[in-house]
Formats: C-alpha cells, sequence, structure tokens
C-alpha cells in the first residue's frame, strides 16, 4: 500500500458497522500488519483482538498476533503497536447536510477539536441568546 500512514491505517474504514469475523483472513498477502495491540471489533462478541492486516486500504483480517503476522510477505510493513489501542473512527452515517447551509459547516472538520474550534468561533460572531445550527437548519 503506497503510502499509508500509521494514523490513517489506525481510523481506515471508520469501522462504523464493523463486521470483520475475527476468523476471517485472506489469501493475499497484506500491505501492513498492526500487531501486539488492542484491537477493538465492535463484531456481535465486542471481541480485542491483538493484530489485523490491511490490503489495499481495507482490513482483511483481524486476530491473534501469530496468526495475522504468519499473513505477512516480504513487503508487508509490520507495525508493532506496544500494547496501544486500535478503536473504531467516528462517523456521521446519516448525511442530513453535507456542508453549506446558514449552520456551521462540519463537514471538513477532522476531529473533536476541530468541531468544538468551528461551534466556537460560529459562537464568538453569534449574538447572546441565539440558536446556532450546524451543517445548515
Amino acid at each position: 500500500m503506497m503510502g499509508i500512514g500509521l494514523k490513517k491505517a489506525l481510523v481506515i474504514g471508520c469501522w462504523a458497522g464493523f463486521a470483520i469475523s475475527c476468523e476471517t483472513a485472506t489469501a493475499d498477502t497484506p500491505d501492513l500488519v498492526l500487531h501486539n495491540g488492542k484491537m477493538v471489533t465492535l463484531d456481535r462478541g465486542f471481541q480485542i483482538a491483538e493484530a489485523l492486516a490491511i490490503k489495499d486500504e481495507r482490513i482483511v483480517a483481524v486476530g491473534g498476533n501469530d496468526r495475522i503476522t504468519a499473513l505477512a510477505g516480504s513487503e508487508t510493513r509490520l507495525i508493532d503497536l506496544e500494547d496501544r489501542t486500535v478503536a473504531p473512527g467516528l462517523a456521521d452515517n446519516q448525511y442530513h447536510h453535507i456542508g453549506g447551509g446558514p449552520g456551521v459547516d462540519l463537514s471538513s472538520t477532522r476531529s473533536l477539536g476541530g468541531v468544538l474550534e468551528a461551534i466556537a468561533e460560529r459562537a464568538r460572531e453569534t449574538p447572546e441568546g441565539e440558536v446556532i445550527f450546524t451543517n445548515g437548519d
């Protein structure tokens, strides 16, 4: 996988509705393996796995360190998470208002800090007692 960074790998796919079984694997060699960590799967059993494999920016396998690292090939990038946690990203799956409108446009924010700063900026410009809308009204 060309140019994928650790930060991007940790939130790949936003994991919303994560449904990959901890027993699923692929015959393809992964581009990236994250191991020695705690992978919050959000599967039906809410399992915490030790490792995950990524191919073409998609999670292709989740499970124990031995099983997942065995999938790695000579070109696979291995990242030892040193017991760090990988958690699902946050996603707004409703998309009622994707930017625009008179409200605070949150469509380009990428963190809770960004959301709070955008709203705080609007609050500084809004007279006391008026309602502040986000992404349209």
